[in-house]
């Protein structure tokens, strides 16, 4: 087995009970495109009433390369966050988006982060998802796309973001890439070009920085919280001082327990979850 095929099998190092119990609706078609079929998964809660209807978190993956990716909604760290946030009273989605190719299909990854988001609202009713009642949680190379979808359209109604370990803001980064990636591509897909005149409808929103992830993408971060604070936004942040990148899955600690079940705190607050 090579170090990739191990890496997709990891799963997050915090656990509750039952959660391997949740029934799983998998492989719905959310999209197609000239290229594939995009699937989602839906996770059921733990005794789920079919009477009801439940809040969801909409899960975004990172980038890479589109082998990896075509099928990351079943590798050890989605299933068991998904696993998670079911048994924490709450509907999750993860779903399978494009690879951006290095920056150069951008708008693709956007394009399905919106299309995903929007065919969850479309068919809550089907779905047992209550449609006023959706946060999402980007990890990694996901956040700079699922952030900026969210605060770009405002119409999606997001209740509340998540963000681990990834990029707030892509603007700084232009001098590492070819003339074909442009500032005005860099800033459409940099959360924190969003950050104007936001105060009063912005969601509700979580943030989780690894201490030791790389300088460039905990630059982004600080320059995002400084602007929050600028604009007095409230937020939460958690910074995991000794947590790499991902540290969900590869670091083993009470820090990184305590990181994850506060996330799950905060999404069941902001979700109408007693």
């Amino acid at each position: 087995m090579n170090e990739i095929e191990e890496i997709l099998k990891k799963r997050i190092v915090y656990e509750v009970n039952n959660m391997k119990s949740v029934d799983v609706n998998r492989n719905i078609v959310y999209k197609n495109t000239n290229d594939m079929k995009l699937k989602m998964d839906i996770y059921m809660p733990l005794e789920f009433d079919n009477n009801l209807k439940y809040p969801a978190v909409i899960l975004v993956h990172g980038d890479g390369p589109a082998e990896i990716l075509e099928n990351i909604k079943d590798s050890g760290q989605y299933v068991s966050l998904g696993q998670l946030i079911a048994a924490s009273g709450l509907i999750a989605v993860t779903f399978n988006h494009r690879s951006s190719y290095r920056l150069t299909r951008m708008r693709d990854v956007g394009d399905d982060i919106e299309d995903a988001i929007e065919y969850v609202k479309e068919n809550a009713e089907r779905l047992n998802i209550n449609k006023d009642m959706v946060g999402l949680w980007a990890l990694s190379a996901g956040v700079p796309y699922g952030v900026s979808v969210v605060l770009k359209n405002r119409q999606l109604n997001i209740k509340c973001l998540v963000s681990y370990y990834g990029y707030l803001d892509l603007q700084h980064r232009k001098e590492e890439f070819s003339e074909d990636i442009t500032y005005e591509k860099l800033k459409e897909f940099s959360p924190l070009a969003y950050l104007i005149n936001v105060k009063n409808e912005f969601p509700s929103l979580f943030i989780a920085r690894a201490g030791l992830d790389h300088p460039v993408i905990n630059r982004s971060i600080d320059n995002f919280i400084y602007k929050l604070l600028e604009l007095n936004i409230d937020f939460d942040l958690y910074n995991h001082s000794n947590g790499e990148h991902g540290f969900d899955i590869y670091n083993d600690s009470i820090r990184t327990c305590e990181i994850i079940k506060l996330t799950i705190e905060f999404l069941r607050k902001h979700l109408g979850v007693a």
